[in-house]
């Protein structure tokens, strides 16, 4: 019996195609920076039309607050595969690991471009700002599952110390985005030792 494989919607056409485009346009960030290249160049790597990221994206800020949201999601994505482990300072430390070693990707660059751009452009900014804001909720709740589970200190203010992984995360990507030799990993190691001294109970 012969299967018939049915079309894809137009939605789906296009959600792919939009995919598409906005990885393309991560990948051309990183290569050629900010200035380096135009949106036909996007449709041009993408395998689309010149025009179509246009088409989609309207404008150029429009198309990477995409990209910024691709590169921050591209993380969730891994941190949902990690292996399941204790809340608090346990997940947290797992967090730490796998920030640095993501922060060795290539696809990194970008957002660092994009996020040094949005100091200047007030398109971007809000986009940044939320992004921002959802990784501090989320490290602030794991310090407070920790207080809960009894691996952190019940007297450590969850939001302060997220604010201080958070910016330890956030500020070490200029180094490893543009140096080769910069050894996150170790840093991260190194950060972790510090954080578990500083805010943690010894495991029950």
């Amino acid at each position: 019996m012969q299967t018939v494989q049915k079309s894809r919607t137009q939605v789906q056409r296009r959600e792919e195609a939009e995919a598409s485009i906005v990885e393309a346009a991560a990948h051309l960030l990183a290569e050629k920076g900010y200035d380096g290249f135009s949106l036909a160049d996007v449709g041009e790597k993408a395998g689309y039309s010149r025009g179509l990221p246009t088409h989609y994206f309207g404008k150029r800020s429009e198309l990477l607050k995409r990209v910024a949201e691709y590169t921050i999601q591209t993380f969730y994505d891994g941190v949902a595969k990690l292996p399941e482990s204790d809340p608090g300072l346990p997940r947290l430390n797992a967090l730490i690991r796998h920030y640095m070693i993501s922060s060795k990707d290539k696809i990194v660059r970008a957002l660092v471009i994009i996020l040094a751009q949005s100091l200047i452009d007030e398109d971007l900014k809000p986009t940044i700002v939320a992004l921002n804001t959802r990784a501090l909720d989320a490290l602030e709740r794991e310090i407070e599952h920790g207080i809960e589970f009894g691996n952190i200190r019940s007297d450590i203010d969850a939001k302060h110390h997220g604010e201080l992984v958070y910016s330890l995360l956030r500020g070490q990507l200029g180094f490893s985005a543009f140096d080769p030799s910069f050894d996150s990993k170790a840093l991260g190691e190194t950060f972790i030792d510090m954080l578990t001294q500083s805010i943690g109970l010894p495991e029950r």
